[in-house]
């Protein structure tokens, strides 16, 4: 399958599915994410991503579990839930299971060593699965020892039927540091391979912002080149931001009913709270207007010093980005 247009960490995962037992997702790891799909290219949660992206190799469902939650089944339904009741021999009640950290490990063996079933396990909010990493209680260490002992009995498997090469029934640790495992667990472990999930790079935001466009007044109405102008725009404004930060701009741009050219102010609200921006006074812009005379007047000798000051304070209350880049000839 094609993994151009998926994330950088999904395509890894795809190429390591044949060679790696488990894998240690970290950084980034509680934004949303692009997925594609028949319907073009959505937003999903970590979780829904990786049910995406696994579902062509013939995965069936994922087990996933969380420290609050206990042990749930991906997709939700009663076909999976009967088919992960089956394997892992516990009983799901309104779709999660109840099962201690002792346990855990045992009933995920029959999982990863299955030859009829494809699926994964993933272990959410692992950074909360034990108090302390590198002081663990006996407990823990029997748990971590567990874990350590499935990633070096797995073996890749072929499904009767398979047309691809075998792969593992993979085991997925998730958690924003991997200092948030015992660094035991990771040293020298051949089977254990990390994958570092990096904040959205512009393309990807600007992918984003294509998404969630028809979210802002007036998109209906709008030209290709307004459009266009909101998706740069938007990349260009959220620069350092996840894709759930711009999620969470597009829906407070919707209820303040804020349109593609009001893209900044939405940020902007986001950000502090607010749609007031000093700049935008009246009294500000008669100022700046004046100030590349009074400007030359007072220094002496630097007349592109003084343009450029003057254009990136201009471009800011005209609302424009790229102020720091862009700078008139003079």
């Amino acid at each position: 399958m094609s993994t151009s247009n998926w994330p950088r960490w999904i395509a890894d995962l795809h190429r390591l599915l044949p060679v790696r037992a488990q894998f240690v997702l970290t950084g980034n790891v509680r934004d949303v994410f692009l997925t594609p799909g028949e319907d073009g290219t959505t937003l999903t949660s970590l979780v829904e991503c990786l049910w995406e992206a696994l579902t062509p190799h013939g995965y069936q469902f994922l087990a996933v579990h969380d420290r609050a939650d206990g042990l749930r089944v991906y997709p939700p339904g009663s076909a999976t839930e009967e088919l992960a009741s089956q394997l892992l021999g516990v009983r799901f009640q309104g779709g999660q299971a109840e099962i201690s950290l002792a346990q855990l490990p045992r009933r995920l063996r029959a999982l990863v060593q299955s030859r009829e079933v494809r699926a994964a396990v993933i272990l959410d909010f692992a950074a909360r699965l034990v108090v302390n990493p590198q002081q663990l209680s006996e407990p823990e260490v029997e748990f971590f020892a567990a874990c350590e002992k499935l990633a070096q009995i797995a073996h890749p498997l072929a499904r009767p039927g398979d047309s691809g090469a075998p792969i593992y029934n993979p085991l997925l640790w998730v958690c924003p540091r991997d200092t948030d495992l015992p660094s035991w667990y990771l040293l020298d472990n051949e089977p254990i391979h990390g994958l570092a999930l990096a904040k959205p790079h512009f393309e990807e935001r600007q992918t984003a912002a294509m998404i969630l466009a028809p979210s802002f007044t007036g998109f209906d109405e709008a030209d290709t080149a307004a459009r266009d102008s909101f998706t740069r725009s938007f990349a260009e404004l959220s620069e350092g931001m996840t894709l759930k930060a711009m999620l969470d701009i597009t829906q407070l741009a919707r209820a303040q009913h804020l349109g593609l050219a009001e893209i900044a102010d939405a940020v902007r609200s986001y950000q502090v709270g607010t749609l007031d921006n000093p700049w935008k006074r009246d009294y500000l812009r008669d100022k700046i207007r004046a100030a590349e005379v009074q400007a030359l007047k007072r220094v002496k000798g630097q007349p592109q010093a003084v343009i450029k000051a003057v254009d990136i304070l201009m471009r800011s209350v005209m609302g424009l980005t790229g102020a720091h880049t862009t700078v008139r000839s003079g």
